[in-house]
């Protein structure tokens, strides 16, 4: 993602959007970090359309490059029902529209 600013610092400086990747999906309530870094954007308007869709498409193709040898690593990563319980219970204690059925499936 990096190269992908680097080719369109003019419009999509590395380093803001990697602080607001690193901000964005920052778990405050359990003081660790989600995902495995990157760059986050989700309003890019540097008033010239021609560089922001140049820009989004560089990070489109730097995804497809990157995305297969991340599912690659991981695919035979061990995980267990209560690890995944504990990453989505955790994500929903955040929202404010939690339903009574994943209420019950947290508390399990």
């Amino acid at each position: 993602m990096q190269a992908a600013c680097d080719a369109h610092a003019r419009v999509a400086p590395y380093e803001k959007y990697k602080a607001w990747c690193d901000e964005y999906f920052f778990l405050k309530h359990r003081q660790e970090a989600r995902g495995i870094g990157g760059i986050f954007y989700d309003w890019h308007d540097s008033g010239d359309w021609d560089a922001d869709l140049a820009f989004t498409k560089a990070v489109g193709r730097a995804l497809l490059k990157a995305y297969p040898e991340l599912v690659r690593r991981n695919y035979a990563t061990a995980w267990s029902e209560a690890s995944a319980r504990s990453s989505w219970c955790g994500a929903a204690a955040t929202s404010s529209s939690i339903s009574s059925t994943t209420a019950a499936r947290c508390s399990v």
